[in-house]
């Protein structure tokens, strides 16, 4: 039909298609001669797909990826996707009840190792955290029974020792009044005494009655005794 084309390419005409090859001869120096062409004519369907051949070759294709990455989808979810999601509730509910003997476990395909050993140090984690929190409660009620015991023995302290202070107030209540007493009744006669010893043994010594004042000095001596007893007495209190 006059259409030229390059040699080696196919050139469809119609239903057909005309492949041509160029034919070298290599001499003995290895010099190559073009001695002529091939030129093969073949039917169209034979050199490629029909449109239908290649619009279902791609739906194949298409469902082919779609189908690996639905299993892949799975498989992931499987093996990461729902160990996070058990990992998010737990920490959720963790966070709402503070219940620390929440574990994870794991059900199912097996996960990948990362993931499972995420959730193992996170059992681990909620475990140490629930031995600490345990401890401290039994701390704090320790402390408690201490301090509930150490406010008795300091209100039993106070109950003492407001005891003990109306005990010396009595006392030095009692005190006062004995050295009042002993000042009042005992100490003021002594010195009245002596006093009129005093004066009766000069009457009696201008009167020459050297017997009275014998008697005299005995009750004056008697007396600043009694009333050294009495200061000591008082000196001591």
């Amino acid at each position: 039909q006059g259409r030229s084309f390059e040699t080696g390419a196919p050139l469809v005409i119609g239903q057909f298609a005309l492949v041509s090859k160029d034919i070298y001869l290599a001499d003995a120096s290895g010099n190559n001669e073009l001695v002529g062409y091939i030129y093969v004519v073949t039917d169209n369907n034979g050199i490629g797909l029909t449109t239908e051949e290649s619009l279902t070759l791609l739906l194949l294709l298409f469902g082919g990826i779609v189908a690996a990455s639905l299993i892949a989808l799975g498989f992931i979810r499987r093996l990461v996707v729902m160990p996070i999601d058990q990992l998010v509730q737990a920490t959720s509910h963790i966070t709402r009840t503070e219940d620390y003997t929440t574990k994870i476990e794991l059900s199912g395909a097996q996960p990948a190792a990362e993931m499972a050993e995420l959730v193992r140090q996170f059992n681990q984690m909620v475990e140490s955290v629930h031995g600490h929190t345990h401890a401290l409660a039994q701390h704090g009620q320790q402390l408690e029974a201490d301090v509930r015991e150490r406010t008795k023995e300091i209100a039993l302290a106070n109950d003492q020792l407001r005891d003990a202070v109306r005990r010396a107030e009595e006392a030095s209540r009692a005190k006062s009044n004995f050295l009042a007493k002993m000042n009042h009744e005992l100490r003021n006669p002594l010195n009245t005494i002596v006093l009129k010893a005093r004066l009766v043994s000069h009457l009696a010594s201008a009167a020459g009655l050297e017997k009275v004042v014998q008697e005299t000095e005995k009750i004056r001596t008697v007396c600043g005794h009694l009333t050294g007893v009495i200061n000591q007495i008082l000196d001591m209190s």
